[in-house]
């Protein structure tokens, strides 16, 4: 039996230290999982880049082969896209002030600004 009072753990429980890391090689693990995230990171917004590029190129040879007749028509349809997407901002932004606005619409509140 030890001396400290406990009992050894059974042989099928015990670790085997030359599986585990040191103390000093988990930090460097650490660090190099944290730089392969970040370059694949890297690599996935160079990507995107890379392919809104391209888009932008294809749209832009559509436009140029497009009959004039019709340019009318695809600026009116960019400017409807531009229209959305400040109708979408607009209220991404209305929406958190209208909910802040709830908060000082109540009862209470009105009480004691009609005493002012």
């Amino acid at each position: 039996m030890p001396s400290d009072g406990g009992s050894t753990p059974p042989a099928s429980t015990k670790i085997n230290n030359s599986t585990m890391f040191k103390d000093y090689e988990i930090p460097l693990l650490r660090r190099t999982l944290i730089r392969k995230i970040i370059r694949y990171r890297q690599v996935n917004i160079n990507l995107e880049v890379k392919l809104v590029k391209a888009n932008k190129n294809f749209l832009l040879k559509l436009i140029e082969e497009i009959p004039e007749s019709q340019i009318e028509e695809v600026i009116d349809f960019i400017l409807f896209l531009k229209h959305e997407q400040d109708k979408k901002l607009l209220s991404d932004l209305v929406f958190p002030s209208e909910s802040s606005i709830d908060f000082w619409n109540n009862d209470i509140e009105d009480e004691v600004w009609n005493n002012v």
